[in-house]
């Protein structure tokens, strides 16, 4: 009997050792908040991933206030739970730092299953950055930085169920042959931007995309405001660059903004190729800002097929746009007319559809050295 019993006690302690560490169960690894702006708790946070990063867990508790003065790394994240349920703080003192320095403050490069969230909706990433917009007049003609970027062919992705606010310039830049990404139950916003000029009109991006595939927003709600002394809308809440294939949009308001749910070509460096895009539906999007829906950019030779915009809940501005020679300078130069006959770009099965609260037939300029199939139903004028 007693043979029996160490035999099995054995065997068992076998089978545990025989278990690979990614697949076992583990308590999760909560990293310590330090409590004070100077002291960087991202190091300890890049080490609970290191440490829970392969199928483990990752919490950021309650009621704790962590300080974020260098970038979080979730390359060593492998199907790994990374739960926001206090505040992840960013610095507001080294803005060099974050533009010249550091890809990103929450890096995604060639991560493959992570899954970003708040179980209890407490969970705050603060970009901390109305100093940033206080300090300079603008920034909207330079390209802007992710403060997430999902980059080098990472897979599977999700955030969840989180508030964001105050970034430095874009929320989520998506690039770099990435697939199967999914956003749900995000409240996205900023205040304190210029919102004054007409280039203001990139100062922030929800989501800025080219060069991906598989991407969902679902039920995002995202606010964007200008100081209110100056007025105006800024930023653009979705953009669609060359390379994005098979997106989906539903169930999205956004506020405030000069772009809605537009495609933008030559958002993204370096410049992407091949020239194309295809296979983006937005669905039950809600609008109250400047230009809702269609192209606002520069997008010769570029071949563009499949987009659909269905059911337009629109409270203020105009309702759709095809304009392919609106270049990222903002303005109407004089430039603009001698784009216009030369633009050389392909446009096919664009549909919009099923406009509410009223608005116009979308405009579209007159391109002779274009094939522009555009369709329109049910999007009532004034």
């Amino acid at each position: 009997m007693l043979f029996s019993f160490v035999f099995a006690v054995a065997f068992v302690h076998s089978l545990a050792i025989a278990i690979p560490n990614e697949l076992q169960v583990r308590d999760p690894c909560k990293p310590l908040a330090q409590g004070w702006e100077q002291v960087d708790d991202a190091p300890a946070i890049n080490d609970a991933l290191k440490a829970c990063g392969k199928g483990g867990t990752i919490v950021i508790p309650a009621d704790q206030t962590y300080s974020i003065r260098s970038p979080i790394d979730f390359s060593p994240c492998k199907q790994c739970d990374f739960q926001i349920e206090g505040t992840l703080l960013s610095s507001r003192d080294q803005w060099n730092y974050w533009y010249n320095d550091v890809d990103s403050i929450m890096t995604f490069a060639n991560v493959h299953g992570a899954r970003v969230r708040s179980i209890t909706g407490s969970g705050v990433i603060d970009g901390n950055a109305v100093d940033y917009y206080n300090s300079r007049w603008d920034s909207g003609l330079g390209r802007g930085k992710g403060f997430v970027h999902i980059t080098n062919g990472s897979s599977d992705i999700r955030f969840e169920n989180l508030r964001m606010k105050n970034v430095m310039q874009r929320f989520f830049l998506l690039d770099g042959q990435s697939v199967n990404m999914s956003f749900e139950g995000l409240a996205l916003g900023v205040e304190g931007q210029w919102g004054l000029y007409p280039r203001n009109e990139q100062e922030t991006f929800g989501f800025e995309m080219g060069d991906v595939r598989e991407v969902t927003i679902k039920n995002i709600d995202m606010n964007f405001r200008s100081r209110p002394n100056h007025g105006g809308t800024t930023g653009v809440c979705a953009a669609f660059d060359v390379g994005t294939h098979n997106v989906t949009m539903q169930d999205v308001t956004c506020n405030g903004a000069w772009g809605g749910a537009l495609v933008m070509v030559d958002t993204i460096v370096p410049n992407l190729k091949p020239l194309s895009l295809s296979n983006i539906l937005v669905s039950n999007f809600t609008f109250n800002g400047t230009v809702a829906t269609g192209f606002q950019d520069y997008i010769s030779n570029a071949t563009i097929s499949n987009v659909i915009w269905d059911g337009l809940n629109l409270l203020k501005g105009v309702s759709a746009m095809v304009n392919l020679c609106y270049l990222r300078s903002h303005n109407w130069t004089g430039w603009y007319f001698y784009c216009q006959p030369a633009v050389n770009a392909t446009l096919v099965n664009i549909w919009f559809k099923n406009l509410r609260g009223g608005g116009d037939t979308p405009d579209i300029g007159v391109y002779k050295n274009s094939s522009i199939d555009v369709h329109v139903e049910n999007w009532p004028r004034l």
